[in-house]
């Protein structure tokens, strides 16, 4: 048995070379340094972790993973916009929300829920404050479910 040559033949392909301009963006870019320090500086910015928590215990759909089991919120459990659908959304972003709640990283000051039956669509906002944080001030987080 012999075996063919590579090239333009079954057993090869032809990949062109492409010229990349020297002028473009490099593809990744590293982390930003503290030249002074050397240390990096997306660990002092950015979103704080807490703040992240909410979003995550927000938009991240129970059970839509093995490891998602018990974290995250189940929305899309709701399937009819009435006028008890309000008071369920409340619920279920207070449990999806307990965890931190009981752990004392996050206050709720108040759940705004809004459902509107004539586009059958729901929101909520949570008025909460980050007790970790070093500013304490009031933070609204918004999801649509």
């Amino acid at each position: 048995m012999s075996i063919p040559p590579a090239g333009l033949t079954p057993a090869g392909f032809f990949v062109p070379q492409l010229f990349a301009s020297p002028t473009d963006p490099p593809g990744i870019l590293a982390d930003a340094i503290d030249p002074q320090t050397g240390e990096y500086l997306s660990i002092s910015r950015g979103i704080d972790p807490i703040d992240s928590q909410v979003l995550t215990a927000l938009t991240l759909v129970r059970g839509s993973g093995a490891a998602t089991q018990d974290d995250g919120q189940d929305f899309l459990a709701i399937k009819k916009v009435d006028e008890t659908t309000a008071t369920l959304i409340e619920a279920e972003t207070r449990r999806a929300l307990g965890r931190l709640v009981v752990s004392g990283d996050i206050k709720i000051k108040r759940v705004y829920p809004n459902a509107d039956p004539d586009t059958d669509i729901g929101t909520v906002a949570v008025d909460y404050v980050n007790s970790r944080a070093v500013d304490t001030q009031r933070r609204l987080a918004t999801v649509q479910p």
